[in-house]
């Protein structure tokens, strides 16, 4: 290069290298002003199982799982593999919250059917007792911390935290009282109630709530409605698809959001309507700049979970075909480091 600067001889090579190094130097300083390229994603999905009971009878489970109406082992293992086979397929989520699930050793079968060797190798299950089904949890990532929070008369919440590159996660699972008993309608504010504080009183760096709420805030309860509300400390869990909204005590379900949700009216059909029973809601961390923000969502329903009228296809024991009664949700965080 010194013998290049001083030939004048050369100058024709001195300025193409000349220029060539401010290139370089400009995109040098270019490259330091845009992302590295590594990314930090955690994705969470929610998913009713169906009363998913295992091959033992213990006296409580429901008519058509019980061996005597050929809910078999036989019958047991072959719903393993297939469901196994349809998460690993269509919703390979760094963290599932899982609904009507009647023990751990459905969740462990899961793993050993072909999940572990996608990367889950950790589960739980909070049941108090009183149900046979219950609100649990796969992995693959070994949670920092994990609970179980629950009062009288309501089902428990599962409290999972996570540590990433970009901050601490702390994923909450809930499946609230069914909507077939009018009483319930109490039981869940109350469960609202709690879930909205644990909320709140989260100080992780990204906030998540997911699973079977049993309400969709679009048919306003006790316990849950969509912004706006004339009051919104006087409703537990108040819901809006809009993220600019949040700031106002609003938790953010992008499935309420029309540019988000794929074009999918609800996750549940009942009775010639849809229903966003299942949810999965994120608080204003979610769009504060800092850490994993959102990125995006979908319903969770492939081709193999459909009924001829496009709704969830439940699975019935007495032929092994089907999933569930709801389809999964799925969401993404991401952030560059």
């Amino acid at each position: 290069m010194i013998a290049l600067t001083g030939t004048k001889r050369h100058s024709g090579r001195y300025y193409f290298m000349r220029n060539l190094l401010l290139f370089i130097a400009v995109s040098t300083v270019l490259c330091s002003c845009v992302p590295s390229g590594s990314q930090d994603v955690f994705t969470v999905s929610a998913y009713n199982m169906y009363l998913f009971f295992d091959d033992t009878d213990d006296g409580w489970e429901y008519e058509g799982f019980r061996r005597s109406d050929g809910y078999t082992a036989a019958r047991y293992d072959e719903r393993i593999h297939d469901t196994a086979v349809f998460i690993a397929k269509n919703m390979p989520s760094d963290v599932i919250i899982l609904s009507e699930i009647e023990s751990e050793i459905v969740l462990n079968d899961l793993l050993e059917a072909g999940l572990r060797k996608k990367g889950y190798s950790h589960y739980g299950l909070a049941s108090d007792g009183s149900s046979p089904l219950s609100v649990g949890f796969i992995s693959k990532e070994e949670p920092l911390r994990s609970a179980v929070h629950s009062t009288d008369g309501e089902r428990p919440v599962i409290d999972l935290t996570f540590s990433r590159k970009s901050g601490m996660v702390r994923v909450f699972g809930i499946h609230a009282r069914s909507r077939l008993e009018e009483q319930n309608e109490d039981i869940r504010r109350r469960q609202f109630e709690h879930l909205r504080f644990l909320v709140d009183s989260a100080d992780e760096d990204l906030v998540i709530a997911a699973g079977d709420f049993n309400a969709d805030p679009r048919y306003p309860e006790a316990g849950m409605a969509e912004y706006p509300v004339s009051d919104v400390s006087a409703i537990p869990v108040v819901v809006t698809g809009d993220p600019g909204l949040v700031r106002h005590g609003a938790l953010y379900s992008p499935f309420l959001d029309d540019e988000e949700n794929g074009g999918r009216e609800g996750s549940y059909h009942y009775q010639g309507k849809w229903y966003f029973l299942d949810n999965i809601l994120v608080d204003q961390k979610a769009f504060d700049g800092k850490g994993l923000e959102y990125d995006s969502a979908a319903v969770v329903a492939p081709f193999e979970a459909q009924d001829i009228l496009s709704r969830p296809l439940a699975y019935d024991a007495s032929t092994g075909r089907g999933y569930s009664d709801h389809f999964g949700l799925t969401i993404r965080f991401s952030t560059f480091l």
